[in-house]
């Protein structure tokens, strides 16, 4: 298995979309998730929320699995063209 993937990452290396689509796409899985907090933040500090709305936090323990996923999934296209290319 270490094999064939030696040989995939021999055979991508070298295309300049392969690697600036993969850097695009792991710093907009942060860039994404950063903006979906500040968003948050801003929301609750400027609309004087309720106190339901201020015990909410999309990022605690509970829920931060179904936040980054739902906010990062968006981004898969970045490497479905990398699939296609």
């Amino acid at each position: 298995m270490l094999h064939l993937l030696r040989i995939e990452w021999l055979k991508i290396k070298s295309y300049k979309a392969f690697i600036i689509i993969s850097v695009f796409f792991a710093v907009s899985i942060f860039l994404t998730n950063f903006i979906v907090y500040k968003t948050f933040n801003r929301l609750v500090q400027d609309s004087g929320a309720n106190q339901l709305m201020n015990n909410f936090n999309p990022y605690d323990f509970s829920h931060v699995w179904q936040t980054a996923g739902y906010a990062s999934g968006y981004l898969l296209l970045f490497p479905v063209i990398l699939l296609i290319i």
